[in-house]
């Protein structure tokens, strides 16, 4: 396979797999990069909809890593940082955020690697590997943005390594805030690094094999308890000492290769006892959670299966117009504590229709086409127009 260039030097076509961050910690000295993505959406709802559409940079990252090897030990700095909707500050749509920050040190080689900071929580494929060239689509699947809540990072210290065609990561981390979670699930309780609760901690992990370049097929598991997070008491003003498992598993694979660009993705989460979360107080006697506020549910899953065509593949070029279809279920409301009725608006077939255009590798324009079928209540169909690019 012939390398092309993608912004940190000569690398091969395995940057459309996994996107830059290999090659940005492989170069030596300090190097900068990062990525963008800039859109417009019109979404319509009900049977006979009026269309409202919407602009915006929807993300914009920026990263700075340096090799600290000249000091005589493999340590290396990463750091990213992302402005969301392009204005941020009081009254005004978007965020500033600090997505990772984190240190490497390579113990023995590709093999075994201290990593300790702000870290992406390894979990399914776009938390990880989410920089738009790498994936179809103007949006990340609406899976990864809601049941897994890309992006998902945390404050941790583990191990990650490469050896031979396995990869793996583990890690301790900081646990999710249980006084965020809702009927969508967990992706309010992220801390995302921000004075997160250090008195609860999560295990997170993945291993995955690529036997040969473009095929990666890996699992994920997820498992704390997030009771030590906050203080609980009673009604009558007792304190309270909860246990609050979450667990999550997910299992996945991909392909990209003679053309074809395919994606699987099965997860679920488990959150045994949200009914004592949800009858908890504060230390004021007032509830955490009001009626009509959602069910937080005891269970969640989905998944979704992707397949594209780069139709330019027969010929001569380099260029990729990859039409594609993706087709998501993701349900946050699949079980619910006895006595409590599931919200029937959160279980949601979804397809996704579009187009990717990619002159060179690390730029694509995208074009799609969104039907979201829900359970009960109005059905949304959304058209996308996007470009996204990385570097």
């Amino acid at each position: 396979m012939t390398p092309v260039a993608l912004g940190t030097g000569p690398v091969e076509e395995s940057a459309l797999v996994r996107g830059l961050q290999d090659e940005r910690l492989a170069t030596s000295g300090t190097v900068v990069g990062g990525y963008g993505q800039i859109q417009a959406r019109w979404v319509g709802v009900g049977p006979s909809p009026t269309y409202e559409g919407e602009a915006t940079v929807r993300r914009l990252v920026l990263f700075v890593s340096h090799d600290f090897s000249s000091f005589g030990l493999p340590i290396r700095a990463y750091t990213e940082f992302e402005w969301e909707n392009a204005i941020a500050g009081e009254g005004q749509p978007g965020s500033v955020e600090v997505e990772q920050a984190f240190l490497d040190w390579r113990i023995a080689g590709d093999a075994l690697t201290l990593r300790s900071g702000l870290i992406l929580v390894p979990f399914g494929i776009i938390n990880q590997w989410h920089e738009p060239p790498v994936f179809n689509g103007v949006n990340r699947p609406s899976l990864d943005e809601i049941l897994i809540p890309s992006t998902w990072r945390e404050l941790g210290v583990g191990f990650t390594g490469k050896p031979g065609i396995l990869r793996y990561e583990v890690y301790a981390m900081t646990a999710l805030d249980p006084t965020g979670f809702d009927d969508v699930g967990i992706v309010n309780g992220r801390t995302l690094g921000a004075s997160s609760p250090a008195d609860a901690i999560a295990f997170s992990g993945r291993v995955e094999v690529e036997p040969t370049l473009g095929l990666v097929a890996g699992v994920s598991g997820y498992a704390s308890d997030t009771g030590p997070a906050q203080e609980w008491y009673s009604p009558t003003g007792d304190p309270l000492k909860l246990s609050l498992p979450v667990y999550g598993a997910e299992v996945d694979a991909r392909f990209r290769g003679f053309g074809v660009e395919a994606r699987v993705l099965g997860v679920g989460f488990w959150l045994p006892e949200s009914d004592d979360l949800m009858e908890a107080r504060k230390a004021d006697g007032s509830p955490y959670f009001v009626e009509g506020s959602g069910v937080i549910p005891t269970h969640m899953r989905g998944g979704y299966v992707e397949l594209g065509w780069n139709v330019l593949y027969p010929f001569d070029t380099s260029h990729e117009l990859v039409p594609f279809a993706r087709l998501e279920h993701y349900d946050t409301q699949a079980a619910v504590p006895e006595g409590m009725d599931a919200n029937p608006l959160r279980t949601v077939d979804e397809g996704t229709f579009g187009l990717t255009y990619r002159p060179i590798p690390n730029v694509s324009f995208k074009a799609d086409v969104v039907l979201r079928d829900r359970k009960y209540g109005d059905d949304e169909l959304q058209w996308d127009v996007g470009v996204g690019y990385m570097f």
